[in-house]
């Protein structure tokens, strides 16, 4: 089997066991059955001014939060069981590229391993955060959304791609959770100095490419700071 085709069983069978987990989930009360009512009571911006208002800022978190509750259970229960092999896949991304690994190898042993990360984990930790419906979207998809965010600037930081940035996953993630938001901003910021020390600190002029690399970072960047200043802004905070 091609190396590629074993990567792809081994996500596919990951993303089936979740989501055969996830069709036991249903709404609880509490936390889902408000915001059940209210996602179908108000419309979307009315919902998010409200929330931003009288709550908090972390709007991306609130809009997927009204997506998922009008769109329906079993569209929740899709998007979280990509979210749920999405996360450690991008770990895994984040370690090949600090390593310097550069392979179209199925390699499986560090991916059972970030994998298994999740048993480290207390069940009750995972339950409210990643299987709990309302508790998934502002954790799982909020982190997820984060590390992927990350994985392009790691590209410029260990030179190890093209540095394809991912600015709506990373308006998600800054404006989903306050801890993801300072994590993804602080490691932004490293790797724009990063870029800036290589530009101007060598000799050689950058080509082309590395200066759209360049340009796109400080673009996601600059969206970061934006969205994080526009969280912790919020009336409702």
């Amino acid at each position: 089997m091609k190396e590629t085709s074993k990567k792809v069983l081994f996500w596919a069978l990951m993303f089936m066991g979740v989501f055969l987990l996830l069709t036991q989930v249903g709404y609880s009360d509490g936390d889902d059955a408000f915001f059940y009512q209210y996602t179908h009571e108000m419309g979307f911006l009315e919902y998010l001014s409200w929330r931003y208002t009288t709550w908090v800022g972390r709007m991306s978190g609130e809009a997927m939060v009204y997506a998922a509750f009008t769109l329906g259970i079993w569209f929740w229960r899709v998007v979280n069981a990509m979210m749920i092999v999405l996360l450690p896949c991008g770990v895994l991304k984040l370690a090949e590229k600090a390593a310097g690994i550069r392979t179209e190898r199925f390699l499986a042993g560090p991916t059972l391993t970030v994998v298994c990360g999740y048993l480290l984990m207390a069940i009750m930790t995972v339950g409210y955060a990643a299987i709990w419906i309302n508790g998934s979207i502002f954790y799982t998809w909020s982190f997820t959304c984060g590390i992927w965010a990350l994985i392009p600037v790691a590209d410029i930081v260990f030179d190890t791609g093209v540095g394809n940035y991912s600015i709506p996953c990373a308006i998600l993630a800054s404006m989903s959770i306050d801890q993801m938001a300072a994590v993804l901003l602080t490691f932004e910021v490293l790797a724009v100095l990063v870029a800036a020390v290589r530009q101007y600190g060598c000799k050689k002029h950058p080509g082309k490419n590395e200066r759209i690399r360049n340009i796109l970072l400080i673009a996601q960047t600059a969206v970061t700071v934006v969205a994080f200043i526009i969280l912790f802004l919020a009336p409702g905070n």
